[in-house]
């Protein structure tokens, strides 16, 4: 059987923990890097029904971020092998595939540590690049992860029912509002559900004196209000150039810092244009600071009979 050796290319990079100010070297061949990597390649070849196995071939990027929710963020490429996934085997018992009729993939990765010291993969996309063909896009999602619903069913009607009606009651207009469109949804398995939902409410022709619940009767008025928007932002911020002393605002003289923090955001807002009113509620966390080099890990077949071999390079 074929072994695959692992052939380290680059020393060290750089990067912080959250409790640390500044950032701190990981050699290339941090044990916990590969094992992250491990998990999230071997969960991905698990999950194809058919052809073969994906081999690592490097790691390009690594960031700590410091806390128990999400240890790793990785990017990592990989190679077709020649090993069936149905073989019994691990990517590291095969070799590379011809380069000509290989397929090729990157992939992104969220990976958590486990209270028992066992990594688990949280999210995982990677983008597949056949040796003939357009490139396919595969995701897997964990659960309890918050998940797109792109059918809204029959059962998210009482939870939004909930929410106008909730509205109606703490708000000042004249008149109920009524569902007009839902334009996002996202649901989660916990011990019940959770919901994330963007949608639309419009004034009706009932009025607050007149009718204390939405009714049969109370219809949309087409000149009606729509009360808003409601939005629900990822997104991920990068540490600038600039210090807050100096500048009151960013401008497009302040540059990323490119070892500067990372801060991994969510945003809740709320877009009443009639109004002139924006509200919006922004919670961020650290993902701490990124590494000065990639960790590139390269693998190459070692010849029958030849011996284990590993080596480290600084690039």
């Amino acid at each position: 059987m074929k072994l695959l050796a692992i052939l380290f290319l680059c020393s060290r990079l750089l990067t912080s923990f959250a409790q640390e100010d500044q950032p701190q070297e990981v050699d290339c061949n941090d044990e916990d890097v590969f094992k992250a990597v491990d998990t999230a390649l071997k969960k991905y070849n698990n999950a194809s029904n058919s052809g073969n196995q994906f081999v690592l071939y490097r790691i390009k990027e690594v960031i700590n971020t410091g806390d128990h929710d999400i240890f790793y963020s990785v990017k990592y490429e990989m190679k077709e092998g020649d090993c069936p996934v149905q073989s019994g085997k691990t990517w590291q018992d095969c070799d590379y595939k011809e380069a000509e009729q290989a397929a090729t993939g990157e992939c992104m990765a969220a990976i958590g540590k486990t209270w028992n010291m066992e990594f688990s993969v949280a999210t995982q996309t990677c983008h597949i690049t056949p040796a003939e063909g357009p490139v396919v896009t595969s995701q897997y999602d964990c659960y309890g992860c918050l998940h797109t619903i792109r059918t809204v069913p029959p059962d998210f009607d009482p939870v939004l029912r909930h929410a106008i009606q909730h509205f109606n009651n703490h708000t000042n207009h004249s008149h109920l509002f009524d569902l007009k469109e839902v334009e996002r949804a996202q649901r989660q398995v916990v011990s019940g559900w959770n919901y994330e939902v963007t949608y639309l409410i419009q004034q009706t022709n009932c009025s607050k004196e007149n009718f204390k619940f939405l009714t049969q009767d109370c219809k949309a008025l087409r000149s009606g209000v729509v009360a808003g928007s409601k939005y629900f932002i990822d997104f991920t911020a990068r540490e600038t150039t600039c210090s807050k002393e100096s500048n009151k605002e960013l401008t497009e003289s302040c540059e990323i810092n490119k070892l500067g923090e990372i801060l991994r955001c969510t945003a809740d807002v709320y877009v009443v244009p009639w109004e002139n009113k924006i509200d919006s509620t922004v919670k961020c966390q650290s993902l701490g600071k990124k590494q000065l080099r990639p960790c590139v890990y390269k693998g190459r077949p070692r010849e029958a009979g030849a011996q284990p071999t590993s080596e480290s390079v600084a690039s």
